[in-house]
């Protein structure tokens, strides 16, 4: 007789560093495909979603100390 409670299912989470590095990837991809074209922007795309990351974890960050203060 099989036990089902000793069962563990281990579901793997994507963590901010996954995120990173698979766009560090995207845009190592793109640049080296894009060597000949000059591009207009200055910030690439995968730069502005890592800076929005950024962004919202310091907020996110802020927040809960400015709560924890309280």
């Amino acid at each position: 007789m099989v036990d089902i409670h000793n069962f563990l299912m281990i579901i793997p989470a994507t963590t901010l560093q996954d995120v990173r590095l698979e766009l560090a990837k995207e845009e190592a991809s793109e640049r080296s495909m894009a060597t000949d074209m000059a591009s207009p922007q200055k910030v690439t795309f995968i730069g502005f979603i890592t800076t929005g990351f950024d962004l919202e974890d310091r907020q996110y960050v802020h927040v809960f100390y400015r709560r924890c203060e309280s």
